[in-house]
């Protein structure tokens, strides 16, 4: 009979909880970072959303730069920020921080190169370029938690795909409502415009990982109950199993 494979990893609910914690600090630390940036550029917001008395949205080419900018930073240096607090309170699992740090700046790099046409696309468009901005800065979270994962327990990356895709269905869940009640007249507030662009790395850093380790726990009762169905054999585990059956169907030859 074949093995269903190695006990999955669940946190224990203090664990989570506190997981949840540094999750929302990270989230924190990035709004923080991105409100620091945006005040440096102020009057260029100020001036492509016409605040104030007027509600006209100018073009401004340098606006894309930015939003690119803020979007590739605040994901990249969330991501790490998250890795290096896993391997400090959680070396047995989340280690080789080197390897995965390598992997995050080269699927950023990538993310950048492939959503940065989009930016430019509608740099004149106000509301479309932060939902942009947004959608990048999610996607990043959702791709980099992921890689992480993958590259530090393969064996349950389906799995890890499944909690981390309920944390993001969430959070774009979340974002839209937001979004349509704050902006349903087509028109953006200063203090919508700055929520839009800080809400998104703190629901990112909270949401998505919490779905992760809430299904962890879900999906650790069905292996307690025999059920693996999400487990990834290695090739040497494959290879294992196979030379298993043929030494069971040679001894009921023998027989």
């Amino acid at each position: 009979m074949k093995n269903i494979g190695n006990e999955p990893y669940a946190p224990n609910w203090w664990e989570l909880l506190w997981k949840t914690v540094v999750w929302c600090i990270v989230g924190a630390i990035i709004g923080i970072l991105m409100f620091i940036i945006l005040s440096f550029v102020s009057s260029i917001f100020m001036k492509a959303s016409g605040i104030t008395t007027d509600t006209t949205i100018y073009a401004n080419p340098l606006l894309s730069f930015v939003c690119l900018f803020i979007g590739f930073l605040s994901s990249f240096i969330g991501n790490f920020l998250q890795v290096a607090a896993y391997n400090l309170f959680y070396s047995k699992k989340y280690y080789n921080i080197g390897k995965i740090f390598g992997l995050l700046l080269l699927a950023n790099a990538i993310i950048l190169v492939m959503i940065g046409p989009i930016y430019f696309l509608f740099s004149t468009e106000l509301t479309t370029l932060f939902i942009v901005m947004a959608f990048h800065v999610l996607l990043s979270i959702f791709i980099s938690m992921n890689i992480v994962e993958f590259s530090l327990a393969p064996n349950y990356g389906s799995s890890s795909i499944i909690g981390n895709t309920i944390g993001f269905g969430l959070v774009m869940l979340i974002y839209a409502i937001f979004w349509k009640s704050h902006n349903g007249n087509g028109i953006a507030s200063e203090s919508v415009i700055y929520l839009s662009i800080i809400l998104p790395p703190l629901l990112g850093f909270g949401l998505i990982p919490l779905g992760l380790g809430l299904w962890e726990k879900v999906y650790k009762k069905f292996y307690e109950m025999g059920s693996n169905p999400f487990y990834l054999e290695s090739p040497k585990e494959e290879t294992t199993d196979i030379e298993k059956e043929e030494d069971i169907n040679i001894n009921i030859d023998l027989d």
